[in-house]
């Protein structure tokens, strides 16, 4: 299994990377937003400030 990020255009998931896929093979895919994702781990790391999630959340650097 490998997970890869992708971006929501009209309608479509786009890739950011290059995928070893062939033309028109069917795949699953699970949906998280980035800001799921900071909420999965906020209670790890003991954040309660929304203002701080939502940075983690937008954040290149972290998530």
């Amino acid at each position: 299994m490998e997970e890869i990020e992708v971006i929501y255009e009209n309608g479509v998931f786009r890739p950011l990377k290059k995928v070893d896929l062939k033309e028109k093979e069917k795949v699953r895919i699970r949906i998280t937003s980035e800001k799921t994702l900071a909420r999965e781990f906020q209670g790890a790391l003991k954040l309660d400030n929304e203002k701080i999630i939502e940075e983690i959340a937008e954040s290149d650097e972290i998530v």
